[in-house]
């Protein structure tokens, strides 16, 4: 597979439009459990009234999405729209901006994220402030030129808050936050946040693992007493991008502060979990949030 597009942002979508053209707004993940695939998306993209109790609004049954499905020839290729149609919406136990919905249907096969790589099997070692993060979603008023589609945008920061202390967000509901330093804005809620994690990779042994066509003389001009390593990114995921972070200050004046913040990966796990309960599905329960994922193995078609 070619390393720089096995990258978990395809299996984003923005969300267009619901059932009788309701207009819902955000991104999207698709997340596969054994053979059900599952829709997750901060709450307030799909929910009006989780912000605004008077809002009337009924949950959506089918969503229009534009993302990216897998072209066997050629990759990535856009899409120029597909209809998923869900079960039931689960909302998050505490009122974290979480929801997630079965997927009973669809008009294309979409690109996903297995559920398994989802879990860490050891504590989260790696994390700490500074460490470098990255996002992908559909802002609004961006589109490409040569499609009818909104267009996915990446967004780079670091990690701005403890990663094991929560943050509190004036006005949001539920307390399992953290902050990003960096910019979002309408259309990024709902992406799916991931850590980059740098280690160290013995590239000899990479080579020989993956079946080279090294002979016995070839290999014998690595020196003995040397080893080969290469840095090699692999991706945590964090969580979910609820949107921009703002003081009560900030908010009066109208100002982004270029802080953003993130539900908990346990809490979009958890609610996973419920759903896939609900659906009479078995989930996959190896180990505990944050799951650093080999990017050469991350992608999959449904």
């Amino acid at each position: 597979m070619n390393m720089a597009k096995a990258t978990p942002y395809y299996g984003c979508y923005r969300l267009v439009s619901a059932d009788e053209q309701k207009k819902v707004g955000g991104t999207c993940l698709i997340v596969r459990n054994r053979e059900s695939l599952f829709l997750a998306t901060a709450r307030h993209c799909v929910d009006k009234k989780y912000r605004d109790p008077s809002a009337s609004s009924s949950l959506p049954k089918s969503v229009l999405v534009h993302g990216f499905v897998k072209n066997r020839s050629y990759g990535y290729s856009p899409s120029e729209g597909m209809t998923f149609h869900l079960g039931d919406w689960v909302f998050d136990a505490s009122d974290n901006d979480v929801a997630v919905a079965r997927i009973n249907g669809f008009t294309q096969r979409p690109v996903y994220l297995w559920a398994k790589d989802l879990f860490e099997p050891h504590p989260p070692t790696d994390l700490s402030i500074g460490t470098e993060v990255q996002f992908s979603g559909y802002p609004e008023g961006i589109q490409a030129t040569d499609e009818a589609m909104p267009s996915m945008v990446l967004r780079k920061g670091v990690i701005a808050s403890h990663p094991q202390v929560n943050i509190s967000v004036p006005k949001a509901l539920g307390s399992e936050y953290a902050l990003i330093d960096a910019f979002s804005q309408n259309g990024f809620s709902g992406a799916p946040v991931f850590a980059l994690i740098y280690r160290e990779v013995d590239l000899l042994r990479e080579l020989i693992d993956f079946g080279t066509l090294l002979t016995n003389k070839r290999l014998s001009l690595f020196p003995r007493d040397k080893t080969f390593v290469q840095c090699a990114p692999e991706y945590q995921f964090l969580g979910i991008n609820c949107g921009h972070f703002q003081t009560i200050s900030d908010r009066s004046n109208g100002v982004h502060a270029g802080l953003s913040y993130y539900v908990r990966a346990k809490c979009v796990i958890e609610t996973l979990r419920n759903c896939a309960q609900t659906h009479l599905d078995r989930f996959i329960t190896v180990g505990v949030a944050n799951s650093p994922i080999q990017n050469s193995v991350l992608i999959e078609q449904a």
